[in-house]
C-alpha cells in the first residue's frame, strides 16, 4: 500500500530530484504526500508523510532552521523535499548534517520541476497499490469464505492461509495447546500464489494435524487486537513469525500464527493472516455453540443421576454411551471451584474450566459427565486412577493460566450403584468447602482422606449444629483469649497436632516449656478435660475441627 523513498527516487518524474542527506532512511515507507509552503506547526504532520516545502522563512530564523529536521524526525515523517530557487537558493549544510544525524531523507527539488509533478509521481503508485491491495483482499475474503463454508474447519483455513502466502500456519487455543500446524511450503521462484488459483487435492490433504501438541507460544493475558512478531532461526535462515489473536468483541479463543522467511514477508501476507483469523473466530464460535449443547445434554443426564432417580438399565446405558460415558463399574463425584471465585466470576470461570477440562479429557481419553451448579462444577467420573490424574492435571494447568485463583477440588468416595451418587455429590461438595483446611493445589482432597473431618459431614449443613459441637468446650478458652490477649486455643491446636509432645509444641509456639505447662493447666481447668486421657483429648480434637470448619463455612455466623 506504500512505496519507499528509494523507490520514489527511481520514478521517471523524480530523476531531476537529488538526495542530499539522510541516506539511512531510504527504505522509509511513504504513506502520503503533503505540500506546505509556510511550515509553522509540525504537530499537524502525521507519521509516514512525505513533506514537500519551499522552506519559506527558515533561513531568516536560526532557531527554526536548527530545529526543522529534528521536529520532523520526532513526527516520524518518511522524508522531506525542499523546492529550491524560491526562498532558498541551496539547502544549508546545517540541514544536511541534521538529516544525516537523524536518518531522515532530505531531497532537493530544482526550481524547474513543478510541485504537481512530484506529487502525482509519488501518489500514483501509492494509490495503485492500494487498489491492488483492496482487490487482493476481496479475492482472499471470497476464497477464505469458500473454505470456511466447506465444513472442513480450522485445518482447512490454516492450509489455505499457508497456500496463499507460501508460509507455515499454526493455530493455538487460549489454553496454549496447538490445534493445527501446516508443513512449511517454500515459494516457487519468489512468486505469490494468487487467490484465484485452486488448491489441488494434495495441497488440501498435506501437512496438517488435528492432534493437539504443546503450544509453540503461551497465550497472552490481554492480547487486545494487536499482533506479535518474533524472529527465529530455522534451516539456516531467519524466519519471521507473526501471531494474531483469534477473537470476538468479548472473548479471545486462541492465536493464529504465520511463519515465513523474513525477506519474503509482504504487506499482503498480513491481510491474508487477518482474514484467516476472522474465519477462525467464526469456527471457534460455532464449536463453542456445539459444545455448549453437548454440555446441556450431559448436564441434564448428570442431574438425573445426582438426584438419585436413575438406576442402571439397558436403556439408560445406551443413553449414557451416546453421551460418551459408560454407566457400568464404580463411579466418583468431584466438585470443582476456583478459589476466591465470587458470583460475578463464576460464569466465566465455569466456561473456562469446562473448556479446559474438555481439552484435557479428550487428550487423555477419560470420560466424564458434567453438571454446572451456581457455585461449583460437579463431575461424575469412573473410579480409576486416570480420573484423579486428570483432575490433578487440570488443577496444574489452571494454576498456570489463573495463578490468582487456584483450583480447589473435592472428591467423594466411590459408589457401585447409581442412586448412591446423590450422597457422593454431597461428600464431594463437603470436601470442596473444607479444602482450604486440609489440602493445597494441585492435589484433590479425597473425602476418604479428610483426617477425621468426615465425622462432621452430617453436621456441616447448619451453623447451629457445628456450634453445638465446639461451643461447650472452646467458648471458655475463646473468652479467656479475648479478655487477656492469650493463645489458649492456638496452643491447644498445636499441642494436639504434635500428639501431646510438650517439647515439640513449645518449639513450634516459640515459648518456654513452663509457659506451655501454665497454658495447658488453664485449658484443663476451663474445659474440664483431662489432657492425658485419650478419649477426652479426642473430644477436644473434635471440638477444634468443628470450630475451624464452622468459621470456614459460616464466617459471618454469630
Amino acid at each position: 500500500m506504500t512505496i519507499t523513498i528509494r523507490e520514489a527516487l527511481l520514478l521517471p518524474d523524480m530523476v531531476q530530484s537529488k538526495l542530499v542527506g539522510g541516506a539511512a532512511g531510504l527504505d522509509n515507507q511513504i504513506r502520503w504526500v503533503t505540500i506546505v509552503e509556510v511550515l509553522e506547526d509540525t504537530n499537524r504532520l502525521q507519521e509516514g508523510e512525505f513533506l514537500i516545502t519551499t522552506g519559506y522563512g527558515l533561513t531568516d530564523d536560526a532557531k527554526r532552521l536548527s530545529g526543522f529536521i529534528p521536529s520532523l524526525a520526532r513526527r516520524k515523517l518518511s522524508g522531506v523535499a525542499i523546492h529550491t530557487g524560491f526562498y532558498m537558493g541551496e539547502i544549508p549544510e546545517l540541514l544536511i548534517a541534521a538529516a544525516d544525524a537523524y536518518g531522515l531523507p532530505l531531497i532537493e527539488i530544482p526550481v524547474e520541476v513543478n510541485f504537481s509533478t512530484i506529487t502525482k509521481a509519488i501518489l500514483q503508485p501509492i494509490i495503485n497499490r492500494q487498489f491492488e491491495t483492496l482487490a487482493y483482499s476481496q479475492a482472499i475474503h471470497e476464497q477464505m469464505i469458500g473454505v470456511a463454508l466447506s465444513g472442513q474447519g480450522l485445518p482447512a483455513i490454516a492450509r489455505e492461509l499457508a497456500r496463499l502466502t507460501h508460509g507455515s500456519a499454526a493455530i493455538v487455543d487460549a489454553f496454549g495447546y496447538q490445534l493445527v500446524s501446516t508443513a512449511d511450503q517454500q515459494p516457487a521462484a519468489g512468486q505469490r500464489t494468487t487467490p484465484t488459483q485452486p488448491a489441488g487435492p494434495a495441497a488440501a490433504d498435506a501437512g496438517t494435524s488435528r492432534q493437539e501438541r504443546p503450544a509453540v507460544r503461551p497465550p497472552l493475558a490481554n492480547p487486545g487486537s494487536v499482533s506479535e512478531s518474533e524472529t527465529v532461526e530455522a534451516d539456516g535462515q531467519l524466519m519471521t513469525v507473526i501471531s494474531v489473536p483469534i477473537q470476538t468483541a468479548t472473548e479471545t479463543y486462541g492465536f493464529l500464527s504465520l511463519k515465513k522467511p523474513r525477506a519474503a514477508w509482504q504487506e499482503l501476507d498480513r491481510i491474508a493472516l487477518q482474514h484467516a483469523a476472522t474465519l477462525c473466530a467464526m469456527e471457534f464460535v460455532k464449536e463453542r455453540a456445539i459444545r455448549e449443547t453437548e454440555w446441556r445434554m450431559q448436564g441434564d443426564f448428570a442431574e438425573e443421576i445426582l438426584s438419585g432417580s436413575i438406576t442402571w438399565s439397558a436403556e439408560q446405558e445406551a443413553r449414557s454411551r451416546l453421551l460418551g460415558y459408560p454407566l457400568t463399574g464404580r463411579h466418583l463425584v468431584a466438585a470443582l471451584r476456583p478459589a476466591r471465585s465470587g458470583p460475578q466470576q463464576s460464569a466465566p470461570h465455569h466456561y473456562q474450566l469446562t473448556a479446559l477440562l474438555n481439552r484435557l479429557a479428550n487428550r487423555q481419553q477419560t470420560p466424564y459427565l458434567l453438571r454446572e451448579r451456581p457455585q461449583h462444577l460437579l463431575l461424575i467420573m469412573p473410579d480409576q486412577a486416570a480420573s484423579l490424574a486428570l483432575l490433578e492435571r487440570l488443577a496444574r494447568r489452571w494454576a498456570a493460566l489463573s495463578p490468582a485463583a487456584p483450583l480447589h477440588i473435592g472428591v467423594s468416595r466411590a459408589r457401585q450403584h447409581l442412586p448412591g451418587l446423590a450422597e457422593a455429590a454431597e461428600e464431594a461438595v463437603f470436601a470442596l468447602y473444607a479444602y482450604p483446611l486440609l489440602a493445597h493445589p494441585p492435589q484433590p482432597l479425597l473425602f476418604a482422606q479428610m483426617e477425621g473431618y468426615q465425622v462432621l459431614f452430617p453436621f456441616h449443613r447448619q451453623p447451629a449444629m457445628l456450634e453445638q459441637l465446639w461451643q461447650p468446650l472452646l467458648a471458655p478458652l475463646l473468652a479467656y483469649d479475648r479478655k487477656y490477649n492469650q493463645q489458649l486455643v492456638e496452643t491447644l491446636r498445636i499441642y494436639l497436632m504434635h500428639n501431646g509432645n510438650g517439647l515439640q509444641t513449645s518449639q513450634a509456639l516459640y515459648i518456654h516449656r513452663h509457659t506451655l505447662k501454665y497454658r495447658l493447666r488453664q485449658i484443663a481447668e476451663k474445659t474440664g478435660i483431662d489432657l492425658q486421657h485419650a478419649g477426652q483429648r479426642w473430644q477436644l480434637q473434635l471440638a477444634l475441627m468443628a470450630y475451624r470448619l464452622h468459621n470456614l463455612l459460616y464466617p459471618d455466623a454469630g
